[in-house]
């Protein structure tokens, strides 16, 4: 008997997500062939997506949380209801840098899967105009801007592009005024939230790796804070580890604004505000909760990452 491993080939399959009858009728049949080819909807092993999301809950989500866990699995789990193909492919793009178990089992076909093909396929999905749901194009262009082949790599297909695509179709949709939202469910309104403060975090650490002016000015925005709660998901228990870094994150950010972006803007910056600046930093720092507190005794990588942010 042969002991030896066997590895699986590597079988990508054609999306199980149905064509809807609206977008069969939106996309004419060279459009979608052309998808085909492009493969758009071809998609890993699933014990690889398994992991990919996995991944994508534990590392990228506490940084960007544009995305509704609870939900998004219960999709995930339903053939009948599965996610958006862009969403998902957009995941992949997120985590597809990070080492991963399950790929060990297939053969090198399939290891080669890499971050390009993803977001090759994600941008094919988003160029022919496939997904219409508004949020779901926003989330998906956040994830597609973590996209980054090089140190050219800062227009149309890289995270800055993305970036400031995904905040100008949020502002069409009025994630920026709370006024504007009354109509939607508390759990949509927690989302948006979600998704705006991300969208800020995003425009000022982007602004500030490449020296680009700002896009969202916060004078022009009423959304509220965000908050413990707006973390609240329909049968699902929020990491508090996650929660704490993100809300840090976003006064950091705006701290952050202070400091660094507005003589980006601006064109140089008072004594004054510099001391304003480095005071809203010390008092950050001291109204940090214990559990975001970085200890040389304590490597957490949360609160490290946080700290990192911070110097």
């Amino acid at each position: 008997m042969n002991c030896e491993h066997q590895k699986q080939p590597c079988q990508l399959f054609d999306s199980i997500f149905p064509m809807s009858f609206d977008t069969s009728q939106r996309l004419d049949s060279f459009e979608i062939d052309i998808l085909h080819q492009k493969g758009a909807f071809e998609l890993p092993p699933r014990d690889v997506q398994d992991e990919l999301i996995s991944l994508f809950f534990t590392w990228v989500a506490p940084i960007v949380p544009v995305i509704q866990e609870a939900d998004f699995l219960r999709r995930y789990r339903d053939p009948l209801n599965s996610p958006s193909i862009l969403l998902l492919q957009s995941i992949f793009v997120s985590v597809s840098r990070f080492p991963r178990t399950a790929l060990s089992n297939y053969g090198q076909e399939c290891q080669q899967t890499d971050t390009k093909t993803f977001f090759k396929r994600a941008k094919a999905l988003y160029d022919a105009g496939y997904e219409q749901d508004q949020v779901t194009i926003i989330q998906s262009l956040v994830l597609m801007g973590w996209y980054w082949h090089g140190p050219q790599d800062v227009t149309e297909n890289g995270l800055f592009y993305y970036s400031r695509l995904a905040i100008a179709v949020a502002q069409e949709c009025d994630m920026y005024r709370s006024a504007e939202l009354t109509h939607l469910t508390h759990s949509e309104r927690r989302l948006y939230k979600r998704i705006w403060w991300t969208l800020f975090t995003r425009d000022r650490t982007v602004t500030v790796a490449y020296g680009r002016p700002t896009s969202i000015w916060l004078d022009q925005s009423n959304v509220d804070s965000i908050t413990e709660d707006d973390f609240v998901e329909e049968g699902h228990t929020p990491n508090p580890v996650h929660v704490q870094f993100f809300l840090q994150y976003v006064e950091l950010t705006k701290i952050l604004h202070m400091s660094m972006i507005r003589p980006i803007d601006q064109r140089g910056g008072s004594l004054a505000e510099a001391a304003q600046s480095e005071y809203e930093l010390n008092r950050w720092l001291l109204n940090c909760p214990e559990v975001m507190r970085w200890k040389q005794s304590r490597h957490e990588f949360w609160a490290s990452l946080l700290h990192y942010a911070y110097k």
